[in-house]
């Protein structure tokens, strides 16, 4: 039996919560559907064949820990991508509250936040040999990075960096 459709209102409370001061980062369908609301006025005509603007979930990124809590505050079905188990996954977060250029990689339920300048560990902790990836991705594209950093700051849309490997 298929999941009925929900709109982004019936999410809005998960989507405003923040849990230890960290707010979980919507993706997929929901993530468009937020994206074509705030964009409805401009381009009505465009997305009228689209509407109504539904999903069936909400996918969300965050750190396992920040994904349980929001799964205990407000139940439903909880899923982890297997693939996520495995996965370093990179990127800028809160660039306006941080001013030394760094990068945020998680690895399964662990999180490290690294310097961009010198790949150093500003915080947090991963598995010792992917820490030592991350480090050598930073290294590979430090200018890159520094370039991403400067435009997330400015509110612009990044450049595609390669993925770590």
């Amino acid at each position: 039996m298929d999941k009925p459709l929900t709109a982004v209102r019936d999410y809005a409370q998960i989507i405003q919560a923040t849990i230890d001061g960290k707010k979980p980062l919507v993706v997929g369908g929901q993530a468009v559907n937020i994206w074509a609301l705030n964009y409805e006025r401009q381009i009505a005509a465009d997305l009228a064949p689209y509407r109504p603007f539904m999903s069936k979930d909400i996918d969300l990124y965050g750190s396992i820990d920040l994904l349980d809590a929001l799964h205990r505050q407000f139940g439903g079905a909880k899923k982890v991508p297997p693939h996520r188990a495995g996965t370093v996954m990179v990127g800028f977060r809160e660039t306006e509250q941080h001013h030394l250029p760094h990068i945020h990689a998680d690895y399964q339920d662990a999180e490290v936040s690294v310097a961009i300048e010198d790949g150093r560990v500003l915080g947090g902790g991963i598995d010792p040999r992917k820490l030592k990836l991350v480090q050598a991705w930073v290294e590979l594209h430090r200018e890159e990075l520094l370039a991403d950093w400067k435009l997330a700051r400015a509110g612009q849309a990044l450049y595609q960096i390669q993925p770590l490997r």
